[in-house]
């Protein structure tokens, strides 16, 4: 993978990525 994007980028990405996958158990 080719690094794309600001670091800022990168985290929001994990970090939406990571609310799809825990977003209801966290409410």
């Amino acid at each position: 993978m080719t690094p794309q994007g600001t670091e800022s980028e990168q985290i929001a990405d994990v970090y939406t990525l990571d609310l799809q996958v825990f977003g209801d158990d966290r409410g």
